[in-house]
């Protein structure tokens, strides 16, 4: 009799239940019964750990199906050209987003002494948002912890985010 297998982690369970492989209802193949099988867990564990969720990475997964169909009707040196372009913007884009997050993390560390210094950091921000998503990201409602509810629009001025960052801490 072979070795009794060791469970799946949820986080494993997880990642593969979103790739939507294991979810007829997403267009998967699989069934919860095939991911219990292959994390040699109960059925109903797999049930409690997916119940609503929505498979994350599925869009990955069809995006990078179409782009293999793609270069499948390609030569051996257009798929390495396409895959060595790729991987390069891939890097630059990553590097700026990075760059992007960490000013804004030592903007937002930074004492504020002055409406300038509010000024200056809201632009940061505002930068730091422009980079990561785009130049004209949807307007998204901030639920704070202290039940106060703000909409920060993808239009508002730096003067304006200052504003309303030091009005959500002077209510703090």
């Amino acid at each position: 009799m072979p070795p009794r297998q060791k469970p799946g982690t949820d986080e494993e369970i997880l990642a593969d239940w979103d790739t939507g492989d294991y979810s007829k209802l997403h267009g998967g193949t699989k069934t919860q019964s095939d991911l219990s099988y292959k994390h040699h867990c109960s059925i109903g564990r797999i049930n409690k750990l997916v119940k609503g969720r929505t498979p994350q990475n599925l869009q990955i997964v069809n995006n990078l199906i179409y782009a293999n169909q793609e270069l499948a009707n390609k030569n051996e040196f257009e798929v390495n050209a396409v895959n060595k372009v790729v991987d390069e913007r891939t890097k630059h884009i990553q590097f700026f987003n990075d760059a992007a997050v960490l000013n804004v993390r030592d903007s937002l560390a930074a004492p504020c002494e002055s409406q300038n210094d509010f000024r200056a950091r809201a632009e940061t921000i505002a930068k730091g948002r422009e980079v990561v998503l785009g130049k004209t990201p949807d307007t998204a409602i901030q639920i704070n912890s202290s039940g106060n509810t703000q909409i920060v629009s993808a239009d508002m001025s730096a003067q304006d985010a200052a504003r309303a960052y030091a009005d959500m801490v002077s209510r703090k």
